[in-house]
């Protein structure tokens, strides 16, 4: 993916505006930021995700959509722990999680990272003042020992990278996003190019309804709820 978007010219020196209202921007970049109703600072570095990727961009309008409407994927676990549960696969820099919970306070956030970027989501954390952030590394997530621990125990899960730094296949990353997600919990999935669209569904929809299909400049997102 990094082949076909070059973010260390559109996303490093410059702010990168996800919608009219929400700003991202990395370390000494001013300007309009400022002006920004959300606005989200972080840590030079290449971890995915600072705003200017379609696929970041897509995916954050399916999360906005859901967290404005005060979707019923958000009800199980806020009735039991007074809280809901969100979960990014492959958090990267941490960008959609933290926009999350300036949108909505009371969700819980969890994110699956590789072992490489845990410092800069902790960092980003501390900058943006976002608290108790847990962080599961792929090894601990992706194991017959994490499925008791991870089972029904989110509302909502999403990723902008797919299985491909997971390293899988989507038939497996799908079927553990199924067993961790909520009987009433909804997907938003996406990090696939447009060619493989085709067998995404096919396999998508072995484990969810399909909800929505969106496309953002030749990168899909698939939206869906459990079967």
């Amino acid at each position: 993916m990094g082949n076909l978007f070059d973010y260390s010219i559109n996303e490093l020196f410059a702010p990168q505006w996800l919608d009219e209202e929400t700003c991202a921007c990395t370390e000494g970049v001013m300007g309009p930021v400022l002006e920004a109703d959300v606005l989200i600072k972080l840590v030079k570095s290449s971890a995915f995700g600072t705003g200017g990727h379609p696929v970041t961009t897509a995916v954050f309008r399916e999360l906005k959509e859901l967290i404005a409407s005060d979707d019923n994927c958000f009800k199980a676990h806020e009735s039991e722990i007074g809280r809901p549960r969100i979960l990014e696969v492959d958090a990267g820099s941490g960008l959609l999680l933290f926009l999350a919970k300036k949108l909505n306070k009371r969700l819980k956030l969890s994110a699956v990272i590789a072992p490489e970027e845990t410092d800069t989501l902790w960092r980003n954390q501390r900058w943006n003042k976002i608290k108790n952030v847990e962080q599961i590394l792929f090894s601990q997530f992706a194991t017959h020992d994490s499925l008791p621990k991870h089972k029904h125990a989110f509302d909502l899960i999403f990723t902008q990278r797919g299985q491909y730094n997971w390293q899988t296949s989507f038939d497996i990353a799908l079927g553990h996003f199924h067993h961790c997600l909520a009987p009433s919990g909804k997907l938003i999935y996406s990090g696939f190019p447009h060619a493989e669209l085709p067998l995404a569904l096919h396999i998508f929809g072995e484990f969810f309804h399909v909800m929505k299909v969106s496309i953002e400049r030749g990168w899909p997102v698939v939206v869906g709820c459990p079967r």
